[in-house]
């Protein structure tokens, strides 16, 4: 029974379809967070359509290994165009709603999005859509 249990985990671990990475997503207490793991890489995006919190919270993290980017700046490249954004702790923060919802509108879209900041990148292969609404 042992060798036939193994021998079903070992098939379906190699059936499984290789694909880009897939948006989960949460709400707690009005906060939306919607994540994406790809390998060792994770993308976080945190939105508060409705302002339930003051300051209303909006901020994209993206780490690797759980580090988050360093740096003063981040360059975010998608197949459509590159975009610069400050960095505060490792996150992009929502200050304006313009740069805001340009970087919503890019990284929100099914493809490869990359993260540069002091020589390090992260990339996602993104399958599907941001699976909610983040603009402010």
């Amino acid at each position: 029974m042992k060798i036939f249990a193994a021998s079903m985990l070992a098939l379906g671990a190699s059936v499984l379809p290789v694909s880009a990475a897939q948006w989960q997503s949460e709400e707690v207490k009005g906060i939306f967070s919607h994540t994406v793991q790809d390998g060792t890489a994770r993308l976080e995006v945190v939105c508060d359509p409705e302002g339930l919190w003051t300051p209303p919270e909006f901020h994209v993290v993206a780490t690797e290994n759980g580090r988050f980017m360093e740096g003063d700046t981040v360059e975010v490249r998608t197949d459509a165009k590159t975009m610069t954004y400050s960095l505060s702790g490792g996150s992009i923060l929502g200050e304006t709603a313009e740069e805001w919802n340009e970087l919503i509108a890019a990284i929100g879209k099914p493809g490869t999005i990359t993260f540069s900041a002091t020589g390090k990148e992260v990339t996602f292969n993104i399958e599907g859509s941001l699976p909610a609404d983040c603009v402010r």
